[in-house]
């Protein structure tokens, strides 16, 4: 029996080692996945310091954006609001930001080609205009509309963007979002945007606006996504442009390479209601019509969103406009505001590896940012209300970002609580060997006693 009460209690002193090690492996581990879990946050972010969302309960804008049915500021002389069939929208004062009336402004609803305002703010800062992308097959078989991009032919951003902003064209804003290394690195950096913006509604899956499961944006966003286009000037020329010269197949031999006219799906710039600067329509059968707008009447800038518009959208627009222009002065509290930018827009990344520029002479393309050979072009007026920085039109080389590599694993770090229960852990250990070593002494000591006593 003492012999097994010795082994018994060796036992328990191994055991308690065991459990002691186990214990502080444990500890050194409960620590981390909180650094883990912001670690990942801000790789999902691009390690872009954003702000974090509102405090539950808090809607950005304003409290009254949140509730259902149409918003009115308040002032003296407010006119009677017109009927339209918009399920959602806002009406701005584009200098200071005041939304004068909404409906529904955070509902989240497909936003259509709308969302290529996004992909123009995204992919800008990353592209000098007047260098070439060589279109391919991938870009011709976008869904939609296009403006027929040729594979092999090469096209310079400038015309890219025309075709994007004026026909809509889903071939060109596929090129455009590939120029950059890839189509899912430009979706991933068109969220990152968004939420720089503070966008907070809005999820992009493609760079074209074209239905798809969980793409969404709502009429606050969108009003955010047009001002900010607005303050960039290359954004504000190609949105308020009427018509563009675009390049058709690149021709061998040394032909000259022929062109043809596009032109804006925008019906009250065409239909020649004067004031209206842009900005992006947008249809889809899930969306119905949407559109992003800018007006300047009457000393005011105004500025609309709409989403899911059942009438023709040049119908409400006029009369969203009309009435923002006349009552802007005269509401004194407004409905809520359009919020700034959490932080300044990118810096330009390094050029991309593919596809490869091709210098090409364009002899008849009208690249110009003042004025389009041959082809009537609206002069853009100045819709910078604000002294925010605008991006040059030269802008910088032409650039994508760097290649997407997964940040390294953070180190795990043993918190305070995990040292305590470390040291008592060790502590329990010291005890049960010490107990251990005392017991097994005794034992010893007695099983000599009997030995002398036989």
């Amino acid at each position: 029996m003492g012999q097994r009460g010795s082994s018994q209690l060796r036992v328990i002193c191994l055991g308690s080692l065991v459990v002691s090690a186990v214990l502080s492996l444990l500890a050194g581990c409960t620590s981390s996945p909180g650094d883990s879990r912001a670690t990942d946050s801000n790789r999902s972010l691009g390690g872009s310091s954003v702000t974090s969302s509102p405090a539950s309960g808090q809607v950005i804008g304003g409290a009254a954006l949140a509730r259902p049915g149409t918003q009115i500021g308040k002032g003296a002389n407010v006119g009677a609001f017109p009927a339209v069939t918009i399920e959602s929208f806002v009406v701005a004062d584009g200098a200071t930001g005041r939304i004068l009336a909404s409906r529904n402004a955070h509902q989240k609803l497909p936003p259509a080609s709308t969302l290529k305002t996004l992909t123009a703010l995204t992919v800008l800062p990353q592209l000098r205009l007047s260098d070439t992308y060589t279109a391919q097959a991938a870009d011709i078989s976008a869904e939609g509309s296009r403006v027929g991009l040729y594979a092999g032919s090469p096209y310079t951003y400038d015309d890219l963007m025309y075709a994007m902003f004026l026909p809509s064209a889903n071939d060109a804003a596929t090129a455009l979002a590939r120029a950059r290394g890839s189509v899912s690195r430009t979706v991933t950096a068109m969220n990152r945007e968004a939420q720089r913006l503070q966008a907070r509604d809005t999820v992009a899956k493609n760079p074209t606006g074209l239905d798809a499961a969980g793409q969404v944006s709502s009429a606050y966003d969108l009003a955010l996504l047009g001002r900010e286009g607005l303050r960039n000037p290359d954004i504000a020329r190609y949105a308020a442009a009427k018509r563009w010269r675009f390049p058709g197949r690149q021709p061998t031999g040394g032909a000259r390479r022929s062109t043809f006219v596009i032109t804006t799906e925008n019906r009250l710039m065409l239909g020649g209601f004067p004031g209206v600067v842009g900005v992006k329509t947008g249809y889809t059968t899930n969306a119905q019509r949407t559109f992003i707008g800018a007006y300047r009447a009457q000393g005011h800038y105004i500025l609309i969103s709409m989403m899911r518009n059942r009438e023709p959208t040049a119908v409400d627009a006029r009369r969203l406009f009309e009435w923002g222009a006349r009552n802007a002065a005269r509401i004194s509290e407004p409905v809520g505001v359009l919020v700034e930018p959490v932080a300044p827009a990118p810096s330009p990344d390094p050029p991309p590896v593919t596809p490869t520029p091709t210098s090409i002479p364009t002899p008849t393309l009208g690249v110009s940012a003042t004025s389009t050979p041959g082809v009537s072009a609206t002069s853009t007026p100045s819709v910078s209300a604000t002294s925010s920085p605008s991006i040059s039109s030269a802008g910088p080389a032409a650039t994508s970002p760097p290649p997407t590599t997964d940040a390294p694993a953070p180190r795990r770090s043993i918190s305070t609580a995990g040292w305590i229960l470390i040291g008592l852990c060790v502590a329990v250990a010291a005890v049960l060997f010490w107990a251990g070593s005392v017991a097994n002494g005794s034992l010893a000591r007695r099983r000599v006693r009997r030995r002398y006593r036989r």
